[in-house]
């Protein structure tokens, strides 16, 4: 069995520093300049929000005591500026990345201490390297309203929490002053989650591709009453035959027909180009006299829209597949890993993480970021040097998959021997759903080959299966694609 030492003992560690020093060594044709652009060289505290927290209450407390946000107080506040704002959000947590080079701000407007220690308590940690978690919620204390706020600081290795309770009159002082994540914290506290207020914005979104397909429910419920129309349909409404009626299929039954266009000109239509399946050449269609596009703007607009859904559907279906994996990794018994099935889950899992560029831009997923490049060459380096067949336990193999990336990523900071690895904000989020849905993945994930289940990734006649929710996501919707063709 290998323990967690074992695990990153002497052969592990060297291979990982003999990759990251090649790593260092061979970019050679990269200048420092270029170097520093990527996001991790840049050190920067995240401040994480979260409101209402019912974990700053007393279990059974909060159904006397706490007072969410009216409705109407929910709504009359206008949308953040995105421009002013650096933040990703995650179900009802959203965070801000911290500026250290802000000017001072006038405080003298402010009589209350309580919101001039909070706020100048907060404001320093924006030179530090970290994440604070800001938690609040407003409750009644003494007969008075109260906010109580709660900070969770984790920088240079530590870790200090602390909680304060303060008065309304001087909170709303606090929220008063000009900061961007003073801003932010106001606009988090006067809705009921930061989920409520950037809803539609789905660049904010883009660091969680889990989450992702939540901020559109909106524009589900928005069209979930009309027939999704998709440019094809849209079209062929428009089209009008010889006699007067909109064309249909077996207008054609002659090989071709006249088709009337909405600007008034009449074209010859094929068989075979009014069954083009191509959305996109029907979306682009176009008069052959006069130009004009048979669609109107907002036809494009909800082409565009139905075509986002359907991604959208798409995405939530694949993550739904792997929903159960994305909890934490405890399992202690021992077990038998072998390195190629390792190798092969830590790709399936970060495949899964992938979504269509219409939701998610690529340059915005986490799995395209540099710092996963520098992870997998390391986890590969590392295994590139291990056993065939690894026995130890699912919590030990996850801990040492964590300890090699954050090695590797360290070694390649500046300097290198940080405390703590700053990286792009929401990586490290994603770092840990990726290592636990890959463990996970090698562990709970079964075939029926043989009519019999056998557990996680294994071999087969020496050949590696498992049940692969992405390869089985696509096989479906081929299925279901040759399906509608077949209907139409």
């Amino acid at each position: 069995m290998n323990a967690l030492s074992d695990l990153l003992g002497s052969l592990g560690v060297s291979g990982q520093q003999n990759h990251s020093t090649n790593q260092r060594n061979g970019g050679q044709s990269q200048s420092s300049g270029d170097m520093m652009t990527y996001p991790r060289r840049f050190p920067h505290h995240e401040l994480w929000f979260k409101c209402p927290d019912l974990d700053l209450l007393p279990n059974g407390d909060f159904l006397d005591d706490v007072w969410l946000p009216d409705p109407e107080s929910m709504d009359h506040r206008p949308k953040p500026n995105l421009q002013d704002f650096q933040l990703y959000e995650f179900g009802t947590d959203c965070f801000h990345i911290m500026q250290s080079d802000l000017p001072d701000v006038d405080l003298s407007y402010c009589h209350h201490p309580d919101a001039i220690d909070l706020f100048y308590h907060i404001d320093s940690l924006a030179s530090n390297v970290g994440k604070t978690n800001i938690s609040a919620i407003r409750h009644t204390m003494d007969l008075e309203f109260k906010y109580r706020v709660r900070l969770e600081t984790h920088s240079d290795g530590e870790s200090v929490t602390r909680q304060i309770d303060i008065g309304l009159a001087a909170f709303n002082e606090f929220i008063s002053i000009d900061r961007p994540w003073v801003k932010l914290f106001a606009g988090v506290i006067y809705r009921k989650s930061a989920h409520s207020y950037l809803a539609g914005t789905t660049s904010l979104l883009g660091g969680d591709v889990v989450l992702a397909s939540q901020d559109e429910e909106y524009c589900a419920e928005r069209w979930a009453i009309r027939e999704p129309r998709t440019a094809s349909k849209l079209v062929k409404r428009l089209l009008v035959a010889s006699d007067c009626d909109t064309a249909r299929l077996d207008h054609f039954d002659d090989g071709s027909c006249q088709v009337k266009l909405p600007c008034g000109h009449v074209v010859d239509m094929t068989r075979e180009e009014y069954l083009n399946p191509d959305e996109n050449a029907w979306l682009n269609l176009a008069c052959n006299f006069c130009g004009k596009r048979i669609l109107e703007a907002d036809d494009i607009a909800e082409h565009g829209m139905i075509e986002k859904l359907a991604q959208y559907e798409d995405l939530v279906q694949d993550q739904a597949d792997w929903k159960d994996l994305d909890s934490a990794v405890r399992d202690t018994r021992t077990q038998h890993f072998y390195r190629e099935i390792l190798s092969a889950a830590l790709f399936a899992a970060g495949r899964s993480f992938e979504a269509p560029e219409i939701v998610v831009p690529k340059l915005l997923q986490p799995i395209n970021f540099e710092e996963t490049s520098t992870a997998i060459s390391a986890l590969q380096a590392w295994l590139s040097q291990r056993d065939k067949v690894i026995m130890t336990t699912p919590r030990d193999l996850r801990q040492a998959l964590t300890i090699i990336v954050q090695d590797a990523l360290r070694s390649t900071c500046f300097p290198p021997d940080v405390s703590f690895v700053p990286t792009p904000p929401g990586w490290s989020r994603f770092l840990d759903m990726w290592l636990d849905r890959t463990v996970n993945f090698l562990v709970n994930r079964r075939c029926t080959v043989g009519y019999q289940e056998h557990q996680g990734v294994h071999y087969h006649d020496q050949s590696i299966w498992w049940a692969d929710p992405a390869a089985e996501s696509i096989q479906r919707n081929k299925i279901i694609d040759d399906l509608a063709k077949m209907a139409f």
